[in-house]
């Protein structure tokens, strides 16, 4: 039971990003069929793509640092020695968990603004908040993925 529900933790991510992207696809289909064979179009469809987008990014950018594959460059860091390398590694994860940080920091205080004056959307009526919940806890998500990763490769990178 344990081991499963590790197993969860881990792909949290990649799960809820699968279901995003489904969900996202069913509701571009449907919208699709419906303004090409009843000449009508769903409103808050798009709304609601765009802000389950915001979801999607924040989750698939959780996903790209937990597995290492998010954007950068290492033409140079790869010609640096092996002790350079690591101080690099750190200063960017340092730097990417700053960014990330002031990202939290600023979308709790949209949230908290949004709540205040009760920001709804425009199609839809939900609250606001709900969609841009999606920025902090993937902040979180991506500082946490950025620690786990970083210290994962200055593990490997000392054994050898």
């Amino acid at each position: 039971m344990q081991k499963k529900i590790k197993h969860l933790l881990n792909n949290l991510e990649e799960y809820l990003a699968g279901v995003l992207l489904l969900s996202m696809a069913a509701i571009a289909f449907v919208n699709v069929v419906s303004r090409f064979t009843f000449k009508f179009s769903i409103s808050y469809i798009e709304e609601l793509e765009i802000y389950l987008y915001v979801w999607l990014v924040m989750l698939g950018s959780s996903i790209a640092f937990k597995k290492g594959k998010h954007l950068c460059v290492s033409l140079i860091v790869e010609k640096m020695p092996k002790k350079v390398q690591k101080v690099v590694q750190i200063i960017v994860a340092l730097l990417s968990i700053a960014f990330f940080a002031i990202l939290l920091r600023y979308s709790i205080t949209q949230i908290q603004d949004e709540i205040l004056l009760n920001v709804t959307t425009t199609s839809m009526g939900v609250p606001m908040w709900w969609y841009t919940l999606g920025l902090p806890i993937g902040s979180v998500l991506i500082i946490i993925r950025i620690i786990q990763r970083t210290v994962v490769e200055l593990k490997e990178s000392g054994d050898e």
